[in-house]
């Protein structure tokens, strides 16, 4: 073991990612025990490293600090603490390394989106969660408006997107071959999605190719059997027991044959397969050992502040989410300003170089289509050059950039990153260590209102005071939307009102304190369709 562990540390500071890994496998011996399916994610993620170590021999930025450290015109040395910095930026923006596909499909589904289906065709086809508000699900509003004035030709209807969720919806009927079944729910007094009102509008077609089928109370799930005919048929299957949402008729039970009804799953030993105990499993309490102190951020903090519930799925339980658009373009405007000022720091800043850092470290993780990620990257674009013009009449350097901090609170680790330092110029003697703190935000430029009681700001305030024995006397929220900055303080009551803050949270962790705060925030929450306070509308 202790030569195992010396030559892996060896290979570590001297080798390649590729090479670590490689002398990892071959000394586990990982082939000789794993099956086909851990082994097909060992060479994914082998494949990964490949892929890294091309791309960072094109633009050697991208191994970090350590390669701009070693000099101009040094190539990178593609290690582990290069790939780690990469890594973390990777998964910091919501970057996946895809599984590979399973070469055996017999006795399994596909799942997949309506998107993915296109141009596919299967024999039995189930379509879920066609509700009110699922599908067609709620218009959102884009990012960032096309004005309508540079528009070429009429513009688009009222109900465009209406009419796109329905081309959908007719792309998802077509894909069965011979039975297609089509889940609804809808809460009582509600109506169901519209295009169940579609469906049934033609009372003739109803009676001829559809059958509503009940989802049963009892264990068992009856469904019509595959007639012989090559007609597609259409059964419509609440989600839900008691939800229908539709008044549903008297099944048949036996079919044009006079066979009896046949169950789809067959017998299953609980209901709760069909209807998990979502509550209960949500209810569950995390691991909190006593007498260990608590890692917390202001993101986090906020989090539980917002709901506790969200905070105790994504920080306890640690649920990963979706990649998010807004999320990687923000992570790459944080590090192409970072790359700005350490170019300046050099005298070869200019929006060129940041422009070259900006396209090579663009990614198309969690955009939504190619017409939404270009109109991300070309607003970035311009965000930065206006950056850059505007910066171009400073003359201050920052005293540091993403200065990490972790502050011993005695029942708390408060921990964050600082995005930027400058210095203030001193009036007096006490003023040596003045600074200004910076946060940079992408998206909705923040209020003064927004600046006056972030949490966030008040947190790096108090850190800066406390462990890096600074001076905050301003504190800065520069939105690179519209390139201003919005400037706020904290006295000593605020920040001693923000350890309260801070310590009373803990405090409700630590009692298990994890309910559902249902409100306008589930508009924008992830973890919606696994909180037992929105149970009833899935």
């Amino acid at each position: 073991m202790k030569r195992l562990l010396h030559d892996l540390r060896w290979a570590a500071q001297n080798g390649t990612v590729t090479t670590l890994f490689k002398l990892l496998r071959e000394r586990l011996q990982l082939p000789s025990f794993l099956g086909e399916r851990d082994l097909g994610y060992v060479n994914a993620f082998e494949e990964f490293l490949r892929e890294w170590e091309e791309k960072i021999s094109k633009f050697p930025p991208l191994a970090g600090p350590e390669w701009e450290d070693a000099g101009k015109g040094k190539k990178p040395r593609k290690n582990l603490r290069e790939f780690i910095y990469y890594f973390r930026h990777y998964l910091e923006a919501g970057g996946k390394i895809e599984a590979p596909e399973l070469g055996e499909r017999a006795d399994a589904v596909q799942m997949m989106s309506v998107h993915a289906a296109k141009g596919l065709e299967f024999p039995v086809v189930f379509l879920l969660s066609v509700a009110s508000r699922r599908f067609p699900a709620t218009e959102r509003r884009a990012v960032i408006e096309f004005p309508d004035e540079l528009r070429k030709g009429p513009l688009p209807p009222k109900n465009i997107h209406l009419q796109e969720e329905r081309r959908l919806f007719f792309v998802a009927l077509t894909r069965a071959k011979d039975r297609l079944y089509v889940s609804s729910v809808a809460a009582p007094g509600k109506r169901p999605s519209k295009f169940i009102d579609d469906l049934l509008a033609d009372r003739v077609v109803e009676a001829r190719d559809i059958e509503r089928v009940a989802a049963m109370s009892h264990p068992h799930v009856n469904v019509i059997p595959i007639p012989q005919s090559r007609e597609t048929n259409l059964a419509l299957i609440p989600s839900s027991p008691n939800q229908g949402g539709i008044p549903l008729p008297r099944l048949r039970d036996r079919n044009d044959t006079g066979a009896t009804q046949q169950e789809l799953f067959g017998e299953m030993a609980e209901a709760a397969g069909v209807h998990p105990p979502i509550a209960e499993w949500a209810g569950r309490e995390p691991e909190i050992k006593s007498g260990e102190k608590l890692r917390l951020s202001a993101s986090a903090i906020e989090d539980y502040e917002d709901c506790p519930l969200k905070f105790k799925f994504g920080h306890y339980l640690k649920i990963p989410t979706g990649p998010q658009a807004a999320l990687t373009f923000g992570n790459i405007m944080h590090r192409s300003v970072r790359h700005y000022f350490e170019l300046r720091a050099k005298g070869e800043a200019s929006f060129e170089a940041v422009k070259g850092f900006y396209e090579s470290a663009w990614r198309k993780t969690g955009f939504e289509d190619e017409y939404q990620e270009q109109a991300y990257k070309q607003a970035g674009l311009e965000q930065l050059r206006a950056f850059v013009e505007k910066q171009e009449s400073s003359e201050t350097l920052p005293l540091s950039m993403e200065s990490s901090f972790a502050l011993d609170l005695g029942e708390v680790w408060l921990e964050g990153r600082i995005d930027q330092i400058n210095p203030l110029v001193p009036h007096t003697r006490e003023d040596g260590r003045a600074v200004e703190l910076v946060d940079y935000k992408t998206g909705k430029p923040r209020s003064q209102k927004d600046a006056d009681k972030s949490l966030q700001l008040s947190v790096y305030a108090l850190a800066a005071q406390e462990q890096m024995k600074l001076r905050p006397v301003r504190l800065t929220f520069y939105c690179l939307t519209n390139n201003e900055p919005v400037h706020t303080v904290r006295t000593e009551q605020d920040l001693e009102a923000v350890k309260t803050e801070i310590l009373t949270v803990a405090g409700l962790i630590r009692q298990n304190h994890f309910p559902a705060a249902p409100g306008f925030v589930c508009k924008f929450c992830d973890y919606q369709p696994i909180c037992p306070a929105h149970e009833e509308n899935f």
